[in-house]
């Protein structure tokens, strides 16, 4: 098993790499830890796909708020010369449920919120899915160990890529500002579970920013899952789950874990936006929205139409209405329903009728071969269902609120088996068909802005990673508001007679490094001529390796 002892560095607040030729690639993720986990594997020799999982794995631990073992995630990798590939790992409900939580009723879903319960349908007035009934069948472990398996170097063994992990929890990670903060909003919901409140919430405080944060229980489990990672779905830890769900009124059973299966490879949807090759998620995920403004907005730049944010304000609008008003209807299967929604004539549809606290965390890769990998993953809200299991040491989903609940015809309708909705967007620009640009974004509905906007600086604008990526942005929600994150553009916005909508105030005032983490936190990769760079967003607690420094 390969030996870790770099000491972590406290990185700026903007981390930008460079990598020449010969150096082995750039890892972009949401904590320091992460992004050295999957360094490590590519200077141990491993390829992208190992060193994504390490970094995926390690997040579960440094950045327990956005995701981990107990939660779901979805893959998108490229490699030179071939179409970029997608490995879906949704997680579905429970096969038994109660009646009574079942989708019932023809009405439509009232979709007029933004985020979480209220934007999908579900009142969040009345609450059926407290605690371990808010999980749906995690699928995290198969996923990450279906893409070492079937994408990695060869060179690594499963306990290697996992080894990173188990040492950030066993010895401890520093929690930074966003984490920090994460705490801070669920404090009081973590203080009602036992295991959560003594690791993180030591005499119901939060942590100091010096303080080691362990998790030796979740060691445990780690070193379990390197030891055999089919014990979380049919061995000893699939039935300490179940036990701990039978306990305490949860849904989840042993057949649940069982049906688990591989995540199914899918094609990427994909537009033409500045000449460049986009390629994103299919349903149940939310990349098709993101293709959609970028379509937009892509007619609207090369026509010399309405610029700077009115054209963005105009697309996102249109894109969000979209997908509320003209859900994608075929979640799996055939993507030709969400193909349709990409087509030049709906594009063109679009145009003429243009006007949550959900989380998740995201990572990129990219090695010395020039193969790319992201990973987005969830646990849905912060800290999912805000219980942990209290051997095991992981917090469950919360993705049962991710239904509707009031019409049964509705794509998300709440059923047995059914997949919940999810704004998760990893996507990729291609030219000449090798990966140029890979990114992703935690948010809710706001990682189809923050993707978006990111993906228009850099190839719409030309702009450098680091400031395309730090750059304020701004959120739109049909028929509600518009969401700035600068005082000063909103105030620009509204000069030109912009508020004919509504400028609103984000939701969370926090202040992560002079930015509202509200609006995402987008890790990306990208090809230039000096080679692979990375940049990590300063909403979070991010990092890339190597950092500017060691590039040198």
């Amino acid at each position: 098993m390969l030996q870790y002892t770099r000491i972590l560095i406290v990185v700026p607040l903007i981390l930008l790499a460079s990598c020449a030729r010969q150096q082995p690639g750039v890892v972009s993720a949401a904590a320091p830890a992460a992004a050295e986990a999957g360094w490590d594997m590519l200077l141990a020799g491993g390829n992208a796909a190992d060193a994504a999982v390490a970094a995926a794995f390690t997040l579960g631990v440094a950045e327990p708020a956005g995701s981990g073992i107990g939660g779901q995630s979805v893959v998108l990798l490229q490699r030179p010369g071939e179409l970029p590939i997608v490995l879906d790992g949704s997680s579905s409900a429970p096969r038994q449920l109660p009646s009574e939580v079942i989708s019932a009723g023809a009405g439509a879903a009232d979709a007029s919120a933004e985020t979480g319960l209220s934007e999908i349908g579900i009142s969040a007035a009345r609450d059926p899915f407290a605690g371990r009934r808010g999980t749906t069948v995690p699928t995290t472990v198969r996923t990450l160990h279906a893409l070492w398996r079937d994408y990695g170097s060869g060179e690594l063994s499963w306990q290697d890529v996992l080894a990173p992990a188990i040492r950030a929890a066993e010895e401890g990670v520093r929690f930074g500002p966003f984490a920090r903060s994460a705490l801070r909003s669920s404090r009081e919901h973590l203080l009602k579970d036992s295991l959560a409140r003594t690791v993180f919430l030591p005499g119901g405080h939060i942590p100091a920013v010096d303080r080691i944060v362990r998790q030796p229980q979740l060691a445990r489990t780690l070193r379990r899952i390197a030891a055999d990672p089919e014990s979380f779905y049919t061995g000893e830890i699939a039935d300490e789950i179940v036990a701990d769900m039978r306990r305490h009124g949860g849904w989840l059973k042993a057949e649940d874990l069982a049906s688990v299966e591989d995540p199914i490879e899918r094609k990427p949807l994909h537009v033409r936006y500045h000449g460049k090759d986009i390629y994103s998620v299919p349903p149940p995920y939310g990349g098709w929205v993101v293709l959609q403004a970028l379509a937009l907005l892509d007619g609207e730049e090369q026509t010399g139409g309405a610029g700077g944010s009115d054209a963005l304000i105009e697309a996102l609008t249109a894109a969000h209405r979209s997908r509320r008003e003209y859900p994608v209807r075929a979640l799996r299967g055939e993507d030709s329903t969400a193909a349709g929604h990409l087509t030049p004539q709906r594009i063109r549809a679009l145009r003429r009728d243009a006007p949550g606290s959900g989380e998740t965390t995201h990572l990129s890769v990219a090695d010395a071969d020039g193969m790319v990998v992201g990973i987005s993953q969830s646990v849905n809200y912060y800290f999912g269902a805000k219980v942990m299991h209290p051997t095991l040491g992981f917090f469950y989903n919360d993705y049962m609120r991710e239904f509707v609940r009031d019409d049964a015809r509705h794509p998300y309708a709440l059923k047995p088996d059914a997949l919940p909705y999810s704004s998760m967007s990893p996507t990729v620009v291609t030219e000449n068909a090798s990966p140029l640009l890979m990114l992703g974004s935690p948010g809710s509905a706001r990682i189809i802005s923050a993707v978006v906007q990111v993906i228009r600086a850099t190839i719409g604008e030309g702009a450098d990673l680091a400031d395309a990526v730090s750059r304020p942005r701004l959120h739109v929600i049909p028929d509600s508001a518009v969401f700035f994150e600068d005082a000063g553009h909103r105030d620009a916005w509204i000069h030109r007679g912009g508020a004919n909508g509504k400028a609103g105030d984000p939701p969370s005032d926090v202040s992560i490094r002079g930015r509202n983490p509200w609006f995402g936190g987008v890790h990306a990769v990208m090809r230039t001529e000096e080679g692979w760079i990375g940049a990590a967003d300063p909403r979070r607690d991010g990092a890339v390796r190597p950092d500017s420094r060691s590039a040198r």
